[in-house]
């Protein structure tokens, strides 16, 4: 990364170069007890690092804990750009956010899973749509009872699911309808439809 960083400097490019650094997913480096990565969706594992490095940013060296996805790097980078997005591009822009720091980022973000090949003991892959919010996140899913709903801010460390537990019963309720909006927002909105029935 310095020598790409020195090779701008060097070519008289790096005021008028955004530099982004990011990863498409973490690595559990022994949390739980596991190792690499896989379908189980521990912050360890989705929460990714995001370094933009703007010569016109107003907040040069400022960190923001705020939650974006993956979804929201394309309409940023356009945003910069000064280009709008085609209709259904998902995610949205963080540029103001990143320039301004006024919206600490999303209320809430959706991970969605659609695993490869069978794992842990399931017969078909895994199958798995995750809601996050700042308090809680929610797993649930595809074809099992079994789900996930960790209290983040009491448990921040994803140790004790309390899905289906009496305690985590009001949170559940809230998270499943958060995960079902973050649902439809997602959604892909084309094909336009051009008639009605």
């Amino acid at each position: 990364m310095g020598r790409i960083l020195d090779h701008l400097e060097a070519l008289g490019l790096a005021e008028d170069t955004v530099v982004i650094l990011t990863s498409d997913h973490g690595d559990f480096m022994g949390h739980q007890g596991l190792l690499l990565t896989s379908a189980l969706l521990y912050a360890s594992v989705v929460r990714v690092p995001f370094i933009w490095a703007d010569p016109d940013a107003n907040h040069a060296g400022t960190a923001t804990a705020g939650l974006w996805t993956t979804m929201d790097i394309a309409p940023t980078i356009l945003a910069r750009a000064g280009l709008a997005p085609s209709f259904g591009t998902q995610g949205r822009s963080f540029l103001n956010a990143v320039d301004t720091l006024e919206h600490p980022g999303r209320d809430q973000i959706l991970i969605e899973e659609d695993g490869h090949a069978p794992t842990f003991g399931l017969r078909e892959p895994v199958r798995a749509r995750t809601a996050i919010t700042r308090t809680h996140r929610l797993t649930v899913y595809d074809k099992n009872a079994w789900g996930e709903l960790y209290d983040l801010e009491h448990d921040p460390n994803e140790m004790e699911n309390i899905f289906r537990r009496p305690e985590g019963e009001q949170a559940w309720r809230e998270m499943f309808e958060v995960l079902c909006m973050s649902i439809l927002e997602a959604a892909d909105r084309l094909p336009q439809p051009t008639r009605r029935a």
